[in-house]
């Protein structure tokens, strides 16, 4: 299923797309959502509007029936309609417009809906859309004071819009309803009330709801992502939706527009619930909660969750980057990957800008967006790898990541030093063991909706490394096998008898000691263990390049070891 939420002045408009079981299917609902763009953009003025409109005082919590605005997206109006009260629940109250009942929906509809919101989702089936997103995002508000969220189901005059929220709703001025309203098509994506394009901008439009509530001046970006969000944490979310994200990954994250930009912020909130919820402290609710808007909001909510202040929006967003590409469970910790979410793999692989397998790589120039990113492969990497990167200096805040690969596995990732005008160099070394293919992520964080540019040079060559050490000839230490899983052989011989206390010792790439084997007063010139890929705990720990160093009296000795799973 393909979602596409429009925001239009003051309305947040749903939009729900086929549901895509081919990826090249594709284009042709991207051109349909462009034409429903083109077509009402014109509604932008619609937040300007200075027009007070007399409302007659309606006691919603004992009229059956009332009359409320809705907007016409046909001729750009506003209308009011009459519609009566069919459900009196708990937690909701369902109005449908006179004019279809009993024709377009009847009473097993609104129980569908009632249900949906109350009672069960696709994410759990003791709980409905009201529990899940109220415990994920916040409270609402109740200026209507009777506690409970107003549904309107109506014919909405587009075949494309399947729903919407009006903040005016709560915020008063021209057209305000006064209440707390979602608005429902009678018929969503022509698949009825009982379905998941109904349900899914039920979820959608109950998060614009509750974030106008604390926030009601949100960035599009943030109040977009998180109503996304919200479908897929009541279980209303389809992958295909995401290729339009995965086609342009060069997009610019926090400057709102149209098509890739639903999937790619929705994709950001999965990510950052995933990755910085610490224990209780639920990020996506502090940052709802926060007053501050855009990446600033995001710094004070990281901040609020106990993030401190070594981890920033712009920290986030550099890993979502990298995990939107490999997206592994296991490297590093899975801190570069979803539980839940098949983006970058198979058909959901993100495009790359550039690839590469014969060298040198003479000087090429791009563009891409700001806090959009650029994917650059070099493939072919037998020696070592070196790349020169410039970036424009004016107006810029460039990033430079390498992820290395061994059988396309990572292994590991390096970051580039740049200097204050954007210049860097690195040089990956490469003994044979350590990756056979290299990608380049650039990304800029500078806030501004134009383009930057960039140009690099890449050769693939021996170099020489000061920090090789010249190891004395009577000792030698080896691993076997080398990339190994799920166990190697650690061996270490010299010529002469070794009568001394032997330490084997192995650490991963942050420096921390994984293991430690001891050998007492040992007789003999050889010393072997195996390590069966555990730490210290007996823990299994996760694939990348790992250190074993020898130490025996005097001598100590350090290689590196590859652990593919």
């Amino acid at each position: 299923m393909i979602k596409k939420l429009l925001v239009i002045g003051l309305v947040f408009i749903s939009i729900l797309l086929a549901a895509i079981q081919q990826p090249e299917e594709l284009l042709g609902d991207i051109e349909d959502a462009e034409r429903v763009m083109t077509r009402i953009q014109q509604l932008n003025a619609l937040s300007s509007i200075n027009e007070q409109v007399v409302t007659t005082p309606q006691n919603r919590d004992t009229d059956e029936t009332i009359n409320l605005w809705i907007y016409n997206f046909l001729n750009n109006s506003h209308t009011q309609i009459t519609a009566t009260r069919q459900i009196n629940s708990t937690l909701c109250n369902i109005y449908v417009h006179d004019d279809i009942w009993n024709i377009t929906i009847d009473q097993t509809d609104v129980e569908h809906l009632r249900n949906a919101f109350e009672d069960s989702t696709a994410t759990d089936p003791t709980k409905g859309v009201y529990e899940l997103d109220t415990e994920m995002f916040g409270l609402t508000s109740d200026i209507d004071g009777n506690g409970k969220t107003n549904i309107l189901i109506y014919n909405i005059d587009d075949t494309n819009i399947n729903g919407y929220f009006s903040p005016s709703d709560l915020l008063g001025g021209a057209y305000s309803n006064n209440m707390e309203l979602i608005y429902i098509d009678d018929n969503p994506h022509d698949a009825g009330i009982h379905s998941s394009y109904c349900y899914a901008t039920l979820a959608h439009e109950f998060q614009h709801l509750i974030h106008c509530n604390h926030d009601s001046n949100e960035t599009t970006w943030v109040n977009e992502g998180l109503a996304g969000f919200a479908q897929w944490v009541n279980g209303w979310i389809s992958p295909y939706w995401m290729m339009l994200f995965t086609q342009n990954p060069d997009n610019n994250l926090v400057h709102w527009a149209a098509g890739a930009d639903y999937p790619q912020s929705y994709l950001f909130m999965h990510y950052l619930y995933e990755h910085y919820v610490i224990d209780e402290e639920n990020i996506i609710f502090n940052l709802v909660q926060e007053a501050g808007n855009s990446t600033a909001g995001l710094d004070a909510a990281l901040l609020e969750t106990g993030w401190g202040t070594d981890i920033s929006s712009i920290d986030v967003f550099n890993n979502w980057v990298i995990a939107n590409h490999i997206n592994d469970p296991v490297f590093m910790d899975g801190l570069y990957s979803y539980s839940d979410n098949p983006i970058g793999t198979g058909q959901f692989s993100l495009a790359n800008t550039a690839e590469y397998s014969s060298y040198p790589v003479s000087s090429d120039n791009y563009s891409m967006n700001h806090w959009g990113v650029n994917y650059i492969l070099f493939e072919n990497t037998d020696l070592d790898l070196s790349v020169d990167f410039s970036g424009e200096s004016l107006n810029s805040d460039f990033h430079v990541q390498f992820v290395k690969f061994y059988y396309n596995e990572p292994v590991e990732v390096v970051e580039m030093e740049l200097d204050e005008v954007m210049s860097g160099s690195i040089t990956l070394h490469n003994s044979g063991i350590e990756y056979d293919k290299v990608l380049m992520i650039v990304t800029d964080t500078y806030t501004s909706y134009t383009q930057i540019g960039y140009s690099y040079e890449a050769t693939n060559s021996v170099s020489v490394d000061d920090e090789e050490i010249n190891l004395h000839s009577q000792y030698s230490v080896t691993n076997y096998p080398n990339p190994f899983n799920p166990s190697t052989t650690i061996t270490y011989n010299q010529s002469t008898e070794i009568n001394e206390d032997v330490q084997i010792m192995i650490y991963n790439l942050k420096g921390q000691k994984v293991k430690q084997y001891s050998a007492d007063n040992l007789s003999g010139k050889q010393y072997s263990v195996v390590w069966d890929g555990t730490d210290r705990t007996n823990k299994s720990v996760s694939s990348g390049i790992y250190y074993y160093k020898i130490t025996c009296g005097n001598t100590f000795l350090t290689k590196r070891m590859l652990l593919i799973k």
